[in-house]
């Protein structure tokens, strides 16, 4: 069901990022690729979902995506950041195993995957992920590790549509 929610939202901020008006003409480009197996797309999509917060962290989930002309490569960021009641803070983000339990005030992420055309999901087993901003608009950097110490860099700096998490 999450993936459907995500596809949908994803669907959306397409039809709503790929639109513009005489009203965009100062406002800066979205810019930014992501690299993965040797291949580098460019990012026309970006989605951010707000699920709230429990009593540590707050959760939200960064979807950014691309296409070659043929294949889309699709990056999910499942973000946590500290709770402080003023919801989604940007900060320095790394890996936790969901085997561990992250420790009240850290900024972590235990869920990030990268899939490509028609292939199977990828699932991060470590790496970083920065992100500067505010609103919804943002500078996201990610540094992620996969399998067979397979990488991928991601680099965004913009706009995204947001959504609130069901």
């Amino acid at each position: 069901m999450k993936k459907f929610i995500y596809l949908f939202a994803l669907s959306a901020a397409v039809v709503f990022t790929s639109c513009s008006s005489d009203d965009d003409a100062g406002a800066p480009a979205n810019t930014g690729s992501i690299t993965f197996e040797g291949k580098q797309v460019t990012i026309t999509s970006a989605v951010i979902e707000d699920f709230g917060a429990d009593s540590t962290h707050h959760n939200s989930d960064f979807t950014l995506s691309g296409s070659d002309g043929t294949v889309t490569t699709e990056v999910y960021l499942e973000l946590f950041s500290p709770t402080d009641g003023t919801g989604f803070k940007p900060g320095t983000f790394n890996f936790v195993s969901g085997a561990t339990q992250p420790e009240a005030g850290t900024y972590y992420f235990s869920a990030a995957e990268v899939t490509v055309g028609s292939e199977n999901t990828r699932f991060a087993t470590g790496g970083q992920v920065v992100v500067a901003g505010s609103g919804n608009t943002y500078n996201v950097t990610a540094n992620l590790t996969f399998e067979n110490d397979v990488t991928l860099t991601l680099n965004y700096s913009g706009a995204f549509a947001a959504f609130p998490g069901l």
